[in-house]
């Protein structure tokens, strides 16, 4: 009978969740069985697992927050939730497990006042956050002491664990303390806390002091020093010094440096680095788009887990299902060959772009080859592609021809050239066989403006 009771409260719970007009639950959202949701939290006391799925779901976690830790609880977002127009408060003290998977809580509005301010205040010993997003989101800390710290996902950890999670959000701190702290992600680690595989794409704002991932780490006692792995910072850093990924106590013990960092990333030369870590390094923005830092996220990770980056259409991502892994790449057109290297998601699949009418051939020592399309498997693999056309970087061997591929900036030099000197291409076809990598290559634009009084020409 109680089973019974349950799955009608739970379905029930869901209908209300998807239609109602006040809190439209994402159509991805598909209630856990045999999980009650949140909103029943009072009603099931013994129960150690709950679901989220609803504005009003993260109105009650709040409201439960004031004075329940949540210790030996696990509470699952199973949509993305749009918190626009709905209050929140952050629970004070969390000691139990927020697993998102992976989806995000977007355009949540948190201001506080003498509070630590996050979507969490503070994850205390236990307390894990993972695989969560805030996204457009704005938060805002008011504070009169040193003490308080924000970040978008929690205020500070302390001795917890804050892991796969991102925020494209802005979070802003001020008051009567200049260096308040203030981290993308999160406001300070202590005693022993980590935050790993995460990032933050949005705006952290400080008076001082300001950092991409956390805003204050604990270093001065042996065994206490805040940890910060596989990470990076794209967003932006607005104070006086801005710290690339976190910020440490300037008393920081020599034995707690080579434990700080690890193998974390940001793109900006005015950001602040430590030169006694080389946990945070500065790296090309190509990186953020070609594969290679979502892959070198996983692979010089220190902690051994499972791949948990994939390549984005922009920058690396979390996901689920994830694992960026490379692939060799040998052209050959009209019998010359050029090579590179393309770092592609498993599972991906790569298609030859080229008109019916060119002849292509695959061959790979490993995935599945079918036709002109070849997909990428869970491991490194090497592929050759031959085209019966031209590569346009051996245009002065090849002048007349009507389609042209191009495999490295050599094709754009050779087109630029070209142009450049009058031949206009007219009625010919050029087409990329795959990204190209133009970090320290020299290029000319490919055409020139040419002074003429009379615009009408």
């Amino acid at each position: 009978m109680t089973k019974r009771v349950l799955s009608f409260l739970l379905a029930f719970a869901c209908i209300l969740g998807v239609f109602s007009t006040t809190g439209i639950a994402s159509a991805e959202a598909k209630a856990m069985e045999g999980i009650p949701d949140i909103l029943l939290y009072e009603r099931y006391p013994d129960a150690t697992k709950f679901q989220i799925s609803t504005p009003q779901g993260l109105q009650e976690f709040s409201r439960l927050g004031q004075a329940d830790t949540f210790a030996g609880k696990t509470l699952y977002m199973i949509c993305d939730i749009d918190m626009n127009g709905f209050s929140y408060v952050p629970p004070v003290e969390f000691a139990g497990t927020f697993d998102g998977r992976f989806h995000a809580v977007k355009r949540l509005t948190v201001t506080t006042s003498d509070l630590n301010c996050g979507f969490i205040g503070k994850v205390i010993a236990g307390g894990v956050v993972r695989n969560l997003g805030m996204e457009a989101g704005i938060f805002t800390a008011t504070c009169s002491k040193d003490g308080w710290r924000a970040g978008s996902i929690a205020g500070i950890v302390e001795k917890g664990l804050v892991e796969c999670c991102w925020s494209s959000s802005s979070v802003t701190i001020s008051g009567d303390y200049a260096s308040l702290s203030v981290g993308g992600i999160v406001g300070g680690l202590q005693q022993g806390a980590i935050a790993k595989n995460c990032y933050f794409a949005g705006i952290a704002t400080g008076q001082k002091v300001a950092a991409g991932i956390s805003g204050w780490c604990q270093g001065s006692s042996e065994s206490y020093v805040g940890q910060i792995y596989n990470c990076f910072n794209m967003g932006q850093l607005v104070a006086e010094t801005k710290y690339a990924i976190g910020r440490y106590s300037s008393n920081i013990t020599e034995g707690n440096k080579s434990k700080a960092m690890f193998n974390s990333y940001y793109f900006d030369s005015t950001y602040t680095e430590y030169d006694w870590s080389e946990g945070d390094i500065k790296a090309s923005r190509h990186n953020l788009g070609s594969g290679y830092l979502a892959r070198v996220l996983d692979t010089k990770s220190p902690l051994g887990d499972a791949p948990v980056w994939s390549q984005g259409a922009l920058f690396p991502e979390l996901r689920e299902k994830a694992g960026v892994y490379y692939l060799s790449v040998t052209y050959v057109a009209k019998g010359k060959s050029t090579s590179t290297t393309l770092y592609l998601n498993a599972g991906d699949t790569y298609t030859v772009g080229v008109p019916d009418s060119v002849a292509v051939s695959l061959s790979a020592n490993a995935g599945t080859v079918s036709g002109r399309s070849f997909v990428m498997p869970a491991k490194n693999a090497s592929l050759t592609i031959t085209v019966d056309a031209a590569n346009i970087a051996d245009y002065s061997t090849y002048p007349n021809e009507s389609i042209y591929v191009v495999t490295n900036a050599a094709g754009f030099t050779a087109m630029a050239t070209a142009v450049n000197g009058g031949v206009t291409f007219k009625g010919r076809s050029f087409y990329m066989l795959g990204d190209i990598n133009m970090d320290y290559a020299l290029h000319t634009p490919i055409g020139k403006f040419t002074a003429n009084e009379d615009w009408s020409k």
